[in-house]
């Protein structure tokens, strides 16, 4: 028996201006969503599938590495904050770039040395407390 599958917003939603969900960024602003994000929000997931979007439920929320980025419920969203227009290119497209910054960034705020090498890879090492 296959499971019934959601989508984060559902068709009678996705028309709906403006739009129930938006971005918040990493440092506090906020923007409209790319087309390709919307698409990603209307696709309907299993419950259980890992890759489903994930809506934050306060402005506020921190993600494990302390980040307040990630798609909010507009009504969440303090009224004294502006939303921005949404961005001209797919911010999909540097996914993993942003995540690795993130990653480098939270290691150095937590005591490790960050060496990158000229072949792209990255070298973490631990510095001794002081």
């Amino acid at each position: 028996m296959e499971r019934s599958k959601f989508a984060i917003v559902p068709q009678n939603k996705a028309k709906s201006i403006p739009y129930p969900i938006v971005f918040v960024e990493d440092d506090g602003t906020v923007r409209e969503l790319h087309q390709s994000e919307r698409a990603y929000l209307e696709t309907p997931f299993d419950p259980t599938d890992g890759a489903r979007p994930y809506v934050k439920d306060s402005y506020e929320k921190k993600d494990g590495w302390g980040s307040t980025e990630g798609f909010c419920y507009r009504s969440k969203i303090p009224s004294k904050i502006s939303i921005g227009e949404a961005p001209l290119e797919d911010p999909s497209e540097n996914t993993k770039e942003r995540f690795l910054a993130k990653q480098i960034k939270f290691a150095k705020e937590n005591g490790f040395e960050i060496i990158e090498e000229a072949d792209g890879r990255i070298i973490t090492r631990r510095l001794k407390p002081k």
